[in-house]
């Protein structure tokens, strides 16, 4: 088990090293300039130089590409400008709301994905099979953020079953089983949506 695990990682390392390569270079090909953009229309010619060497972009490409991988395989993802703060804060700040929507949908779909899957083996060929086929092609076939868009309108904007956003009520409770409640109830909706895709 060590030895498949060292090796699926070893064979992810390469994957993401092109990934991050092109993440710059789509940043590079990109139209417009981030430092013109930073700076403002309104910036000199001698701000705009003097932004452009603080961030190193007055160097080659292939310098900024060592300093820019450097960065991000040492934490540092940059700084967010629409946050105002680093970059990786605003990730680690948002990863357990993350972590609890994606493990939940996991959990769920592996879970009533088994169930299902013995029912329609128990019953090959009956009307609950060919229903559940049928409902694997169409669900296989949607994509996920087109259902969860279609499931915010129905349940949440025409019957006001469930909450379209966040994840709590605002000035609602913050302890005890009525926060819990209101956690749950912020989180069936998204969560069953993705359930839908580790279902089927």
């Amino acid at each position: 088990m060590r030895r498949y695990i060292v090796g699926r990682v070893a064979q992810m390392l390469p994957v993401i090293l092109l990934i991050v390569i092109a993440n710059f270079v789509l940043i590079h090909v990109a139209p417009g300039d981030p430092v013109q953009i930073m700076a403002g229309d309104m910036a000199g010619k001698e701000y705009v130089a003097a932004t452009r060497a603080k961030y190193g972009l007055d160097q080659p490409l292939p310098k900024q590409l060592v300093t820019y991988l450097r960065k991000v395989f040492t934490g540092d993802l940059g700084y967010s400008y629409d946050y105002n703060q680093p970059v990786l804060d605003v990730i680690l700040r948002h990863l357990p709301a993350t972590l609890l929507l994606v493990l939940t949908a996991q959990f769920l779909g592996i879970a009533l994905g088994i169930v299902l899957g013995v029912l329609a083996a128990r019953r090959q060929g009956s009307p609950l099979d060919n229903i559940l086929t049928m409902a694997a092609s169409i669900l296989y076939s949607v994509p996920v953020f087109w259902l969860g868009l279609i499931a915010i309108i129905a349940f949440g904007v025409r019957l006001h079953w469930l909450p379209t956003s966040g994840m709590n009520t605002v000035m609602g409770p913050t302890s005890g089983w009525a926060f819990v409640l209101d956690l749950l109830r912020h989180l069936l909706l998204p969560a069953s949506t993705l359930m839908l895709v580790w279902v089927f």
